[in-house]
């Protein structure tokens, strides 16, 4: 037989088993490098003039290219930030037909490169919500105890 405490605790535990999958789990904000200017194609860790920025929901990194022309100059840049929503990435090839064209005076080519699994498109930090879940659990079995 099961005594007082311990049907708590059981109790406590099944419940919140069972409401898990319906939990609001708090996500990290992605971190990106953020850097506009001539020389964002260069490494951000080396570079003083990018930042660290976090992006909004449903938002990814993304490092966009943009080549112009103008009958006389080449205009090659590079930026690095968040998206304003999702991001759309571009293909090399396409980049590289568009440049072959010549055409590229008003709108220019580019190339867009975006990611989303991690902060700076390498590595992250996140507490799991099965983490939180049993910090929890051992909070309401102290409190019962």
């Amino acid at each position: 037989m099961i005594r007082g405490n311990m049907y708590l605790f059981i109790t406590f535990s099944g419940l919140l088993v069972i409401t898990y999958p319906f939990m609001i789990r708090e996500v990290a904000a992605l971190r990106c490098w953020k850097c506009i200017a001539h020389d964002c194609d260069t490494n951000p860790e080396n570079n003083y003039k990018a930042s660290i920025t976090a992006c909004s929901e449903n938002s990814a990194c993304m490092k966009v290219r943009y080549r112009m022309f103008d009958n006389y100059t080449h205009y090659d840049s590079v930026i690095r930030t968040c998206s304003t929503g999702i991001c759309h990435p571009t293909t090399e090839l396409a980049f590289s037909t568009c440049v072959g064209k010549k055409n590229y005076m008003i709108r220019g080519c580019v190339l867009r490169k975006c990611c989303s699994d991690q902060d700076f498109c390498n590595t992250g930090e996140r507490i799991t919500a099965i983490t939180a879940l049993l910090i929890l659990l051992y909070i309401i079995y102290a409190y019962i105890t």
